[in-house]
């Protein structure tokens, strides 16, 4: 027990790691984050609820918990530069949403003073501050986990199925991220975990005053939280309804559970005549619904590979995603793990008249099933009734049972002398697999990229702006209709512009080509620019399928709003202004 004890320790703390690493992300690129802190700030400025008819597409509609729950915080938030940020949007946001990179993946422009760890914003640092709450509500989801998996598996010799399904849960790459960030999923997943350990102790011990008044809490503080955890309705019934013993244990739940919750849907009722506002949110966020009926189960299904990528590993607000090797490293651990619990399900089946399963653990596989598929469900109806309702991660209040799924069907295949080697085996890859991911692909999304030492082709031409081009690779492009390719221009300033001031790359004589952007590709302003700073610019460019072949002048140079005035870099020898060629070819 003590070696596990440590094992645990262990994968917890790299937990931590992970979504401290997460958390020094740029603020306001989560999903939604703005809006949430929008909800933080009118709670502790106004004193009570917002009109969720108040603001367009806002989170006004949301319960009201998690927002309370950081009210107490009020007098350490100081963000006097907040209405600056607000209107600070990227124009050129996403762009080429599903290329990873560093190519406009930011929401929202970020100077200097916001960067991590020298936070010389004020909003910065209460923000940064509030998503170390985050960090602390995945942690305890963590922690409730492994109770929930000791619980499924106590004996000594299933700690290797109990080693895998935390580990899946800790190194969760999207987990991670959304406990790096401000957002109620955080106390909803939290929330779900326990109402699952709960249902779980009552199944086990049957009705008790303690867990009833436990169920009926959470249950409640989940309602209060999020409306999808109406969808706890159907695991909660089916262990009522499987074991007449715990019906004297409902009223009690249920009393708590209206309680804490049932005055929110109440004042809904009043305020809307909606008990769940999602009709006021649907009005608030025009354009929301999908066609003219409540359910557009096609508008589903079409989006059923988004909904999975996203569940896994894509960041901000779905603009970056990681690289093609980690999604098949999660697609061979679905595979895996679907493919075990087949194989166990099928075992049983043949097995099932000399190995009968004890009553007990069939309720608990059953309560499994009962809870994963509840929030499949949630995440049904709001994708098929809202555009941006196909999100995964609105599975991650079932992590717990994902995780143990994980457990028994993963930890099916190994014999039994390897099982142990598997288990650490499995959780050192995803914890390396969720490393890349923030290190390798979401930070760096949100900087701009540094200069190449020796760039592929050496200039020095001046743009009569604080900036010039010293560098492209390649100097020749070679494409098709349909291809999409990358230049990179690496630049060097002379001192600080305006912070308007963009960078373009343009076909001379043609459409073909019109790449416009912030510098850094939308993650360096100008006026942070200093004398001597380089970074590199790298375009991904797509060609529209009809191109027509021909050979195209690529320019290159710096725009100035202020003066209306385009300054393209040119040769100071000849005079020549081709920064790069591009030679598209026939079909």
């Amino acid at each position: 027990m003590r070696t596990e004890r440590v094992i645990v320790a262990c994968i917890a703390a790299g937990f931590v790691l992970l979504a401290l690493l997460f958390s020094t992300g740029p603020i306001f690129e989560g999903p939604d984050e703005i809006e949430h802190y929008r909800y933080i700030r009118a709670v502790q400025q106004g004193g009570g609820l917002p009109d969720a008819l108040s603001r367009p597409r806002s989170q006004f509609h949301q319960a009201p918990l998690y927002y309370l729950m950081l009210w107490p915080l009020a007098p350490l938030a100081q963000d006097g530069d907040f209405a600056a940020i607000d209107g600070r949007l990227n124009p050129y946001y996403p762009y080429l949403i599903g290329v990873p990179g560093n190519d406009n993946k930011n929401l929202y422009l970020h100077p200097a003073a916001e960067r991590f760890p020298a936070l010389a914003s004020e909003t910065a640092r209460t923000v940064h501050g509030l998503r170390l709450i985050s960090v602390l509500l995945g942690l305890g989801t963590l922690l409730v986990s492994a109770a929930i998996f000791r619980l499924l598996w106590p004996g000594p010799d299933q700690a290797f199925r109990r080693m895998i399904a935390l580990a899946v849960v800790a190194f969760w790459p999207q987990f991670a991220y959304l406990s790096a960030t401000l957002n109620n999923d955080n106390l909803l997943i939290f929330l779900g975990t326990a109402t699952l350990y709960a249902l779980l102790r009552l199944q086990r011990d049957g009705p008790g005053q303690g867990r009833a008044v436990a169920l009926g809490i959470v249950t409640g503080a989940a309602l209060l939280t999020k409306v999808s955890a109406l969808f706890l309705i159907f695991p909660v019934a089916y262990v009522f309804l499987r074991d007449r013993r715990l019906w004297r244990a409902l009223p009690v739940a249920g009393a708590l559970a209206a309680a804490v919750a049932g005055w929110w849907y109440v004042r809904n009722v009043t305020l809307y005549g909606d008990p769940t506002a999602m009709q006021a949110m649907l009005r608030a966020w025009q354009g929301e619904t999908i066609g003219q009926s409540t359910l557009n189960l096609d508008a589903r299904l079409d989006r059923l590979e988004y909904s999975f990528r996203t569940l896994w590993a894509t960041f901000g607000q779905g603009a970056v995603p990681v690289g093609p090797a980690l999604y098949v490293l999660y697609d061979v651990l679905t595979a895996l793990i679907l493919g075990g619990v087949l194989l166990s399900v099928a075992h049983w089946l043949r097995e099932r008249r000399r190995m009968a399963l004890p009553r007990l653990l069939r309720r608990r596989i059953t309560l499994l099933l009962w809870f994963g598929a509840a929030w499949v469900g949630a995440l049904l109806y709001t994708s098929a009734t809202m555009w941006s309702g196909t999100q995964g991660r609105y599975l991650l209040p079932a992590i717990a049972a994902w995780g143990a799924l994980a457990g028994l069907g993963a930890g099916r295949w190994p014999p039994v002398r390897a099982r142990a080697v598997m288990g650490y085996g499995m959780a050192v890859v995803l914890f390396a697999a969720a490393l890349a991911c923030v290190i390798g692909y979401f930070l760096p999304a949100y900087l701009p990229l540094p200069a190449q030492t020796e760039p592929g082709r050496v200039l020095r031409w001046p743009t009569g702006a604080p900036a010039e081009l010293v560098g492209v690779t390649p100097g020749t492009v070679q494409a098709r209709p349909g291809d999409t390719f990358t230049i990179t221009l690496v630049w060097r300033a002379s001192g600080p512009a305006d912070a308007d001031t963009q960078m373009y790359l343009h076909s001379v004589d043609s459409a073909l080509v019109r790449r416009d952007s912030l510098p850094g590709t939308g993650n360096l302003l100008a006026s942070d620019w200093r004398d001597g700073l380089t970074w590199a610019e790298r375009y991904v460019i797509s060609l529209a399928p009809d191109a027509a072949p021909g050979d195209f002048d690529l320019i290159a140079g710096v725009y100035d709003p202020a003066t209306g005035t385009a300054f393209p870099a040119r040769s100071p020898s000849d005079g020549d202004i081709r920064a790069a060629r591009l030679v598209v070819e026939g079909r």
